[in-house]
């Protein structure tokens, strides 16, 4: 009895001597501030980011597609911009909503080329349009208490407007005047897409972080339609005929890589 009264009397010394130093107490808050993951403990999480796109795939492809099934994006590098919104169950697992699309200006010099064209004509038109909408869960792991990984697989909506296709050319005989134009717009299309990337954050302060993401994303688009106006200038006259189809389909596989970097807003 008489050594387990002197073993508790020496705990509760040890105890008081503890309590009263402060060095210990700085330790136990470093230790403690070791342990917290990067992001504070915040659960939600806005992201906004901008960066590159690279097209590939049929997308991407700058060659005639003999195929009357399929045919091809003439689509150059372009501008990919993104706004996520996210929420943690646990400190390693969330889900997230992702709403961005992406521009690229369509490449008339390889249109003209693979197509052939006609005799001295000019191909112009404007950029293609990809959008994309949506969700699915991500892994983050942190490393140290700033610093953490991010790994994303999101599926859902994704649409495409193909670029209106103007060729034109023109000319002159004597006192005559000449001229052909041909426009042709492909109706717009709505698919299944994915995307699959991975990034780093770093939490610059506690609730403000930067990002940098690299993501594969993907779709096959079926394209359902178009409407094409042609004008003839012979020397005789104008001539204007217009061709509308909403049953010819043709697909196109669309496949891009997104470089992106932004901001992060964690609460």
């Amino acid at each position: 009895m008489k050594k387990t009264f002197l073993f508790l009397l020496a705990i509760i010394g040890s105890l008081i001597s503890y309590a009263g130093n402060p060095i210990d107490k700085i330790s136990i808050k470093k230790n403690t501030a070791a342990v917290v993951s990067e992001d504070g403990g915040n659960k939600l999480s806005i992201g906004l980011s901008v960066g590159t796109t690279i097209p590939l795939q049929n997308f991407g492809d700058k060659t005639n597609n003999p195929d009357t099934t399929h045919f091809n994006g003439y689509a150059n590098t372009g501008i990919h911009f993104n706004a996520t919104f996210g929420y943690k169950f646990s400190k390693y697992v969330g889900a997230m909503v992702m709403a961005g699309g992406s521009i690229n200006s369509f490449n008339t010099t390889s249109f003209t080329a693979a197509n052939g064209g006609f005799g001295g004509a000019t191909t112009s038109a404007k950029s293609h349009y990809v959008g994309q909408y949506l969700m699915g869960p991500y892994l983050s792991v942190p490393i140290g208490n700033k610093f953490s990984v991010e790994v994303r697989a999101l599926v859902g909506l994704v649409t495409s407007s193909y670029p209106k296709i103007i060729e034109s050319t023109s000319g002159s005989f004597g006192t005559y005047s000449y001229g052909f134009s041909s426009q042709t717009k492909i109706n717009s299309a709505a698919a299944f897409g994915f995307s699959a990337g991975v990034g780093v954050k770093y939490m610059v302060a506690d609730h403000f972080g930067m990002t940098l993401n690299a993501a594969y994303a993907g779709s096959n688009m079926g394209y359902k339609g178009y409407t094409s106006t042609t004008t003839t200038t012979p020397f005789t006259g104008t001539t204007t005929s217009n061709v509308t189809d909403n049953t010819t389909k043709r697909t196109m596989s669309i496949g891009m890589i997104n470089i992106t970097a932004g901001v992060a807003y964690c609460f």
